[in-house]
């Protein structure tokens, strides 16, 4: 969601510079956009740290949550499944974990992983 605001904002600011003279509305200008770049760059950080904090062990999946709180989720207390674009989300009775499997060298491997999981788990049925 980062790189979707921050695309636009960067893209207008190279542009944006060009025509006008470094004045007041320039340093106001800068204060808006600074502070949405530094955001979106450590949301993106955050993310890649995410993803490579994910643990996928035979009894459980676990993922650091947004303020990096371990969120762990046993195979047999998951009760939906459910594949979104490039993602897959596992949702429990208490939280939701997101996995990006083609952040992995292997993603087909999480895949084929998570389908055994899911014929093994009698409420995915």
């Amino acid at each position: 969601m980062g790189a979707t605001i921050i695309t636009p904002c960067l893209l207008w600011y190279m542009t944006f510079q060009a025509k006008i003279a470094p004045g007041k509305d320039y340093i106001l200008i800068m204060a808006m956009i600074y502070p949405l770049f530094l955001g979106g760059y450590i949301g993106l950080l955050l993310k890649i740290y995410r993803d490579y904090k994910v643990e996928i062990t035979d009894d459980y999946i676990s993922r650091p949550s947004f303020f990096l709180k371990e969120n762990i989720l046993q195979w047999d207390k998951i009760e939906k499944i459910k594949i979104v674009g490039f993602g897959i989300n596992m949702k429990g009775n208490k939280f939701k974990i997101s996995l990006t499997p083609y952040a992995y060298k292997q993603p087909d491997e999480i895949y084929k992983f998570i389908e055994s999981k899911k014929t093994h788990n009698k409420a995915l049925q």
